[in-house]
């Protein structure tokens, strides 16, 4: 019985190995096709001892009798490990795509969007994304979407956007999917239809997108395009964080912050916090540093307030860099420091943060810089607050003897709904 079996092995070698001749015998035909078959032979050491030396030699002869895949294989060893050499994957990839093949025209956009060895160049990779696209590699067509979508390197462009992200939505690209629910959730280019960006968002969430997920969730815990369901939220929440995505945890634990479709725990909520800011998620460092100042849940720690707020402000949420701003003007949280206060301020209001250039402008104020001062308040009540309104109002009534003026502000106060305002509005018309 062994020597049957061996003599088996030994005649399914020597098939092996004339079957491996026979391909040889073709390649050297000029059968392109064969080299490339022989190349992955020595690459995968498949019926024969792995060779890389040898699988260079087979797939460039196939690349250079222009067999697309023998040039994207060779491509493909340049793109990492060892032998990385962008430079080279770039240039064997060109060649693939120029022969036809779909997914070397989709990594030469890459190569050219990312800019990783080589320089950026985004018009190129828009322009080897859309060979791919139009071949119906629709990965391509997504980054095509995302691109015209953010515009970035480019202008912004909705309806191509649309026409790119719907064509591989329809093919099943789940990220596209829920860009599209992006689309139409927002109103970006198209009119603005809820309705469809909860079925966009669930056809990417059924797939393979866990974002999609999470922002299905945001749905329904405000019932916008879907009947409120915090319990479904919670739900979707809980399978977006299988897929470790920060914005879930926040969500989630704002939902136990809140006790909504679950019992409050706002310890709970805060170790979903904590997992978010871990996760550089800025609204959960936020939330968390929340937390800490008023001591929800845990401990009353103005330190780690600061900490996670100070995180938050570098994450550029910029109600993050007001509330430092504060901590360091009132000096209750840390020793008080006007100049470092200015600075966490300065960012937030060149941001355009309301609150932050009202109390910017507050220090200015003190310092009596009344110039700064009341063209930081004007600007906060143009970014919508009411109180910067409200004293803008106070500075053209009484300083610049302007009624026409301050009776503006005080309505655009009362607009902002600060009561106060309103009443001025009121006495004036008296």
């Amino acid at each position: 019985m062994i020597k049957i079996i061996i003599l088996l092995v030994l005649l399914i070698s020597c098939i092996n190995a004339n079957k491996l001749e026979n391909t040889i015998q073709l390649c050297n035909d000029n059968n392109f096709t064969a080299c490339n078959k022989v190349g992955f032979l020595y690459s995968e050491g498949k019926e024969v001892p792995k060779d890389e030396i040898k699988s260079d030699i087979f797939y460039k002869k196939a690349c250079d009798g222009k067999n697309a895949l023998g040039c994207y294989n060779i491509g493909v060893k340049y793109m990492d490990g060892e032998k990385k050499d962008i430079s080279t994957a770039l240039k064997y990839h060109i060649k693939a795509c120029t022969y036809g093949d779909s997914i070397s025209c989709y990594n030469v956009g890459v190569f050219y969007f990312e800019g990783d060895g080589i320089k950026r160049d985004v018009i190129k990779a828009i322009e080897y994304y859309d060979k791919a696209c139009t071949n119906n590699y629709m990965m391509a067509c997504c980054n095509l979407g995302a691109l015209y979508s953010f515009g970035d390197g480019i202008k912004k462009d909705y309806i191509k956007a649309y026409n790119y992200l719907m064509k591989s939505c329809d093919a099943n690209i789940s990220k596209s999917c829920r860009m599209l629910a992006y689309v139409y959730e927002n109103g970006n280019g198209i009119n603005k239809d809820n309705d469809k960006a909860v079925q966009y968002y669930k056809k990417a969430c059924d797939g393979t997108d866990m974002i999609a997920c999470a922002n299905l969730g945001h749905l329904y815990s405000i019932g916008q395009g879907i009947k409120k369901d915090y319990k479904m939220a919670k739900k979707m929440y809980e399978r977006a964080i299988t897929a470790d995505i920060p914005i879930a945890y926040t969500n989630l634990g704002f939902l136990y912050e809140k006790g909504s479709g679950v019992v409050q725990n706002y310890l709970k909520s805060s170790e979903l916090y904590k997992k978010a800011c871990d996760r550089d998620e800025k609204k959960g460092c936020s939330n968390l540093a929340s937390h800490y100042y008023y001591g929800t849940g845990i401990k009353k720690d103005y330190k780690k307030s600061m900490e996670y707020q100070k995180k938050a402000c570098k994450l550029n949420l910029y109600s993050s860099c007001t509330h430092v701003g504060i901590y360091y003007m009132e000096g209750k949280v840390t020793k008080k420091n006007n100049k470092e206060a200015l600075n966490f301020l300065d960012k937030a209001c060149t941001s355009n943060h309301a609150i932050g250039c009202f109390k910017m402008g507050s220090i200015y104020l003190n310092n009596k810089d009344y110039n700064k001062a009341f063209n930081l308040f004007e600007k906060s009540c143009h970014l919508g607050y009411g109180l910067g309104c409200y004293t803008s109002g106070v500075y053209y009534e009484k300083i610049k003897d302007d009624i026409n003026k301050s009776t503006q502000f005080y309505k655009d106060a009362c607009k902002y709904k600060y009561q106060q305002g309103c009443n001025k509005v009121k006495t004036i018309q008296k």
